[in-house]
């Protein structure tokens, strides 16, 4: 599922096995790439080619004290963030229901 993502959107980091001490920062989107798992290794991926089955969406960030220049994190394990409109909308949801 495509969350509608756009490079210098914030997102939570809301999932991750291989860097668990990542969970709760934010970070800033920079370049989305179809990624695929290296032969053999569940743990390291390669830009996907053409046609290959089991892509997965990353999205590289800016780099911060968790991510270092061209690190990566999976958009299932992304949550946007969209600034003070999602909270008032949250609420105004909440008093009509």
């Amino acid at each position: 599922m495509s969350r509608q993502f756009k490079p210098g959107d914030l997102a939570l980091v809301v999932s991750s096995l291989s860097c668990p001490e990542c969970v709760g920062s934010v970070v800033t989107l920079k370049t989305l790439h179809l990624v695929a798992p290296l032969e053999g290794s569940s743990n390291y991926y390669r830009i996907a080619d053409v046609g290959d089955a089991n892509c997965l969406r990353a999205w590289e960030v800016e780099p911060n004290h968790f991510f270092p220049e061209g690190s990566g994190c999976f958009e299932r394990n992304l949550m946007p963030l969209k600034g003070d409109e999602q909270p008032a909308q949250v609420r105004q949801a909440e008093r009509v229901q």
